[in-house]
């Protein structure tokens, strides 16, 4: 299965759109900053059940529906059961997963003998991960997941640690039944982080089959043959037409998709937005166009990669920025944070309050909090008194431990009477909430 067929298989999930994201960051980017957390990430469907550790105590899953998982203290593998339907083709996708992680995927059964191995595949660390094997008919199997290429092990009062890459970070090995507690910023002088969390989705492939085609109420036509109009563009020769055509079909089946919550549509109108690309490769709004709708996947490492190779083919500010996002997504922190940085060089009008607060947490999530302060800082002498770049430097203050500044800043941002009301109330909580934390 090539890398773009591949997204005929995958789920569609509606990610927050630009003011959602933004009331999240003003409503609760405070000392949940000191975690690992994605503000803007969707979530997984499901999750694994522990003690998921043999194929005995595997946790129930569903073809198509993404299950999140959690390496935890004393795992060996976590295991998942399902049935297959009938013979086929079974595809075992691994994504959202830390960059600098490997993990290794296997098999059991899905034949008469439900212990017999279909073997293992290892990923790459930081690439898009799949698997497939085949399915000998209605029979149940198991598909286990386990980090792979783990550097070093290593336990800190009733923390535990594992290493993926040697300049690190150490990554928290959660107990199953309680959270973490007291952990470190840093560990043997490198950067602690969150447990290895990833995503994984289960799909199936009847032996000899495809999507069904469309049925007669739906506005589309099969993929293999070209619609009316694009039909009539291709006999003329006119590209600019024929990817206009397409550009539009990809948007409306898009609309739909998101309307009908129907996943094959969705999957059509990506390769409408691809063949507009094919008919006018160096137009960047069409590059740009086929970015966003990849981008509606962000759980899915492979649509991302996929949308970071339009984004960069489309070399044009607006695409930058994207990208900036599209990094983001994949836990690329320090690349995304430099891609905004390089945007917002160039115009810094684009400090906007979502890429405020996805460049902020580019910093928290990278651990680097003081970097992006100075960042900020300078973010400030070009764009005086930008109430985002404020709120955010005093967050990145408080993150730091610097109290007493962050509340000088906050109450500056919620004195200032040139500033719009939503940010000085916004302020004004800030400093009622840490003026509350410091008597204690």
């Amino acid at each position: 299965m090539s890398r773009r067929d591949y997204i005929i298989h995958a789920r569609h999930r509606e990610a927050f759109d630009g003011v959602e994201k933004v009331c999240y960051l003003l409503k609760h980017m405070n000392r949940i900053l000191s975690v690992t957390l994605c503000l803007f990430c969707a979530v997984a469907g499901a999750q694994e059940k522990e003690p998921n550790n043999q194929a005995n105590q595997a946790t129930p899953i569903e073809f198509g529906k993404p299950v999140k998982g959690i390496v935890h203290a004393n795992d060996g593998q976590d295991h998942f059961t399902l049935t297959a339907p009938g013979p086929g083709t079974i595809t075992v996708t691994l994504s959202n997963a830390p960059v600098e992680c490997r993990f290794q995927v296997g098999a059991l059964g899905f034949q008469k003998d439900t212990a017999s191995s279909l073997g293992w595949e290892d990923s790459v660390a930081g690439k898009p991960f799949q698997w497939s094997f085949p399915a000998k008919g209605n029979c149940a199997g198991y598909v286990w997941v386990q980090p792979a290429g783990i550097l070093s092990s290593a336990s800190l009062g009733d923390n535990m640690f594992v290493l993926c890459h040697k300049d690190g970070p150490w990554h928290v090995r959660p107990y199953p039944d309680r959270p973490p507690a007291n952990v470190p910023k840093t560990f043997e002088n490198l950067p602690v982080a969150g447990p290895i969390e990833y995503t994984l989705v289960v799909t199936f492939l009847p032996e000899g089959g495809v999507a069904p085609p469309p049925t007669a109420s739906q506005p589309v036509a099969e993929t293999i043959e070209p619609f009316p109009d694009e039909r009539a563009a291709m006999e003329k020769g006119d590209l600019k037409a024929l990817a206009a055509i397409r550009v539009r079909y990809a948007l409306a089946l898009a609309e739909e998709a998101d309307r009908t919550k129907d996943h094959a549509m969705f999957a059509r109108a990506l390769l409408c937005a691809e063949g507009a690309c094919a008919a006018l490769p160096r137009d960047p709004q069409l590059r740009m166009t086929a970015a966003r709708l990849y981008m509606r996947l962000p759980n899915d490492l492979m649509s991302l990669t996929l949308a970071e190779e339009h984004l960069r083919k489309a070399a044009i500010l607006e695409a930058r920025l994207l990208l900036a996002q599209n990094l983001f997504y994949q836990r690329r922190f320090s690349a995304a944070a430099a891609e905004f940085q390089a945007v917002l060089e160039k115009q810094p009008s684009l400090l906007k309050p979502s890429v405020a607060a996805m460049l902020g947490n580019c910093y928290v999530l990278d651990q680097a909090p003081q970097k992006g302060e100075a960042v900020f800082r300078a973010l400030l002498q070009r764009q005086p008194g930008s109430p985002p770049a404020r709120a955010v430097l005093a967050l990145l203050l408080y993150q730091q431990g610097k109290l007493n500044d962050a509340l000088a800043l906050v109450r500056q941002l919620n004195a200032d009477k040139q500033t719009p009301a939503d940010w000085r109330a916004y302020a004004g909580k800030l400093a009622d909430a840490w003026q509350k934390e410091a008597r204690q």
